[in-house]
């Protein structure tokens, strides 16, 4: 589930379940910009909250989110997905683990 503005939107099914990939992966990447140094796959398009959003089928989903659906598959009921990178901005779907909330929030704890 992603979360924008406290209304949960569910990209899985939009990106992934209606076998339209395609569809989406050249507009996505096309918002992407390489980081070969670090790795991170750095968003440029679309920003709220200091993630990168990505409208699939007229709906705002965060941009990690898709990218991990995209590449990795279906994100796993009310799983998070976590930047071990610490890079909000990267849709690396190499760069995010799933996590459930608990453990998102101490992570979260532990950089700070």
């Amino acid at each position: 589930m992603v979360r924008i503005c406290c209304i949960p939107i569910t990209c899985t099914e939009l990106a992934v379940s209606h076998r339209k990939p395609t569809l989406y992966f050249g507009r996505f990447m096309s918002y992407v910009l390489h980081d070969e140094i670090v790795g991170c796959w750095i968003w440029l398009g679309s920003v709220v909250a200091g993630y990168g959003q990505f409208w699939v089928e007229g709906r705002p989903c965060k941009a990690h989110r898709v990218a991990f659906e995209l590449f990795e598959g279906k994100i796993d009921g009310g799983k998070h997905l976590h930047h071990e990178c610490q890079e909000s901005l990267c849709v690396n779907p190499g760069h995010v683990v799933q996590v459930t909330s608990t453990e998102h929030g101490l992570l979260h704890r532990e950089m700070n």
